[in-house]
C-alpha cells in the first residue's frame, strides 16, 4: 500500500467526496501512522512501509518551493535578522501544504520521530561507522532510508525552520562521516572504564531483547548467494541514502543564502530607510568603513549561528 501511494494516486489518498471512494489519508491517519513508524517492537521493514505511507500519505501535498526568495517586497524585509526568528519562504508555505493538513502537534511529533531516529544512530556510532554495508544490517538500512527520504521532504515541503534544519544537517553529517573517531588519551579512557562496562551492558542487554521482540522465530541459515545479494543491496541503501543526504545539505545551503540575502536586505533597510513611495530619505553613500560593517553583519558575525 506505501508503494502504491507513491505514484500521488489522490483518488485513493484524498478522493473528492462526491466520487464516494475511500479515503486513505482518514483510514489511516497520520498519528496511527506515527505510532506505528516509531514503535521499536515493530520490525524495521514494516515501520520503514509506514514511515514511506507517512511521506505520501500526509506530507507530499501540493507542490515544494524554492529555497531562495528572488523577488522580495521592501515592506516585508525585516529590521532585524536572527536564525531563530528567520522565516524562509518555505516555511511561510501555502494554504494547502502538507503541515497545514496535518496540523502543527502532528507535525511536531513527526519531526521529533525523525529527530529522534536520527540522534540515536548519531550516538550509537562506533569505530567511526553508522551504515553498516553487511547483509544483517539490511532492514535497519531500509528504514534509514525512509527515515532520511521523510526528512528530505519534510524540509522541501515547509516542517523545518530554518534553525531546526542547521541542527539536522549536523546529524545527518554525523551519520555519513565514515571518519574514525579521535583517539581517546588513557587518562580520559581510565575516567571511563566503570561507566563503558555499564554502557557495554545495557546496550547488549538491549540489542538481545529487541532482536527477541523483533524477530522471535530463529533465524534459518542462509545461503552465501543470498547473503552476497543482501550484501548488494544494503550497500546501495546506504548510497541512496547518502545522495539524500547531499541533496538535503545542498537545500540547506541554498537557504542558508537566502537567509544571508535577507541579512544584507535588512542592513540596507536600517541604514538607508525610504518613505511611502520608495524613494531614498538619505543619500546613499557607502564608504570602506560600511562595507566592512556589512560584510561582518552578513558572514563574520553569522557564521557562528549558520553553523
Amino acid at each position: 500500500m506505501s508503494q502504491m501511494c507513491q505514484e500521488q494516486q489522490y483518488l485513493a489518498i484524498d478522493p473528492p467526496p462526491e466520487r464516494k471512494l475511500m479515503n486513505l489519508s482518514r483510514e489511516l491517519p497520520a498519528e496511527l501512522v506515527l505510532v506505528c513508524m516509531s514503535n521499536h517492537r515493530l520490525p524495521h521493514e514494516l515501520r520503514a512501509s509506514f514511515t514511506r505511507l507517512m511521506l505520501h500519505l500526509h506530507v507530499v501535498r501540493g507542490s515544494p518551493l524554492t529555497a531562495i526568495r528572488h523577488a522580495r517586497l521592501w515592506r516585508d524585509i525585516p529590521d532585524d535578522v536572527t536564525v531563530s526568528s528567520y522565516r524562509t519562504r518555505i516555511v511561510e508555505g501555502y494554504a494547502d501544504g502538507g503541515r497545514v493538513r496535518v496540523g502543527d502537534e502532528i507535525s511536531t511529533a513527526i519531526l521529533k520521530t525523525v529527530d529522534d531516529y536520527v540522534g540515536l544512530l548519531r550516538r550509537t556510532r562506533i569505530d567511526g561507522v553508522v551504515l553498516e554495508s553487511d547483509s544483517s544490517a539490511i532492514m535497519r538500512n531500509k528504514l534509514t532510508y525512509e527515515i532520511v527520504n521523510l526528512a528530505r521532504w519534510l524540509a522541501t515541503f515547509g516542517f523545518y525552520s530554518f534553525e531546526h534544519l542547521l541542527s539536522l544537517s549536523r546529524n545527518l553529517l554525523a551519520i555519513v562521516d565514515t571518519t574514525p573517531p579521535p583517539p581517546i588519551t588513557n587518562v580520559v579512557a581510565a575516567q571511563n572504564i566503570t561507566t563503558g562496562v555499564g554502557m557495554i551492558h545495557r546496550v547488549t542487554r538491549g540489542m538481545l531483547s529487541q532482536s527477541s521482540a523483533q524477530d522471535p522465530t530463529p533465524l534459518q541459515p542462509k545461503s552465501p548467494l543470498e547473503v552476497k545479494a543482501r550484501g548488494r543491496e544494503s550497500m546501495q541503501l546506504i548510497m541512496n541514502t547518502k545522495l539524500i543526504v547531499a541533496e538535503i545539505l545542498q537545500f540547506v545551503m541554498d537557504v542558508r543564502r537566502d537567509y544571508r540575502i535577507t541579512v544584507v536586505l535588512s542592513w540596507f533597510k536600517k541604514r538607508f530607510p525610504c518613505d511611502e513611495n520608495g524613494e531614498l530619505e538619505v543619500s546613499a553613500r557607502i564608504d570602506e568603513r560600511m562595507a566592512k560593517e556589512l560584510c561582518d553583519g552578513v558572514y563574520n558575525n553569522s557564521e557562528g549561528e549558520n553553523n
